[in-house]
């Protein structure tokens, strides 16, 4: 009768799932932020006034020369849902760091400091609103991004 070889398990690196743990962490975040932004596209609305309406530009270089920009959009409003007065500077679930010239205008197009502004607000938590409701391909890329990382992490942890 021949032996039994009995391999012992290896032991996943604790580095390794730590990775794993933050990139599903970020996975989850960003299938809230889909969920949450097509539920808006149901919630109702209110008229809001926008306080702060303003975009940023991030430059940056890489060791190997390369160059780049990115862009952020940012807007800052108040509305009133029952009687009882919101602030907020969340305008959407897309999105808005790290992102084109283009699109970050194109977010923030028409919306000016005291004009006013249609506000979705979520019925159920009066205090969590967007002026865009709705999500973008940058939602899903950025969901895929991360469970990709999460994946890797983890055969990274239990390669030995």
């Amino acid at each position: 009768m021949d032996p039994v070889v009995v391999h012992a398990a290896s032991t996943p690196s604790p580095f390794a799932l730590l990775v794993a743990a933050c990139a599903a962490g970020m996975a989850a975040y960003h299938a809230r932020c889909i969920l949450l932004g097509r539920a808006a596209l149901r919630w109702p609305t209110v008229q809001g006034t926008v306080l702060d309406a303003y975009f940023d530009e991030s430059s940056w270089r890489g060791e190997d020369g390369d160059e780049g920009t990115t862009w952020s959009a940012h807007l800052c409003y108040r509305y009133s849902v029952k009687g009882i007065h919101y602030r907020s500077c969340r305008f959407t679930w897309r999105p808005v760091r790290g992102i084109g010239q283009h699109q970050a205008y194109a977010l923030l197009q028409g919306l000016r400091r005291g004009s006013d502004v249609e506000v979705r607000y979520d019925p159920g938590r009066p205090g969590r609103a967007v002026v865009i409701p709705g999500i973008d391909a940058g939602n899903w890329l950025r969901l895929l991004a991360w469970v990709l990382g999460a994946g890797l992490a983890l055969v990274w942890a239990y390669s030995g």
